[in-house]
């Protein structure tokens, strides 16, 4: 059975990931995470959001 499409809500908060299984780095190299990041920020930057980190 398809999962059912996401419901998108104006001005709603969107969790990113950025780790894999038990905390274990999903990147395969620093290029990897740093694209991460720049996207990211673009994200963050177009749609004039607010962002937060949680280490």
């Amino acid at each position: 059975m398809p999962r059912a499409a996401r419901v998108q809500y104006e001005n709603s908060f969107y969790h990113v990931m950025n780790w894999g299984r038990g905390r274990r780095w999903i990147y395969h190299g620093d290029a990897y995470y740093d694209a991460f990041l720049k996207t990211l920020e673009e994200s963050h930057e177009r749609y004039e959001g607010n962002s937060m980190r949680i280490a």
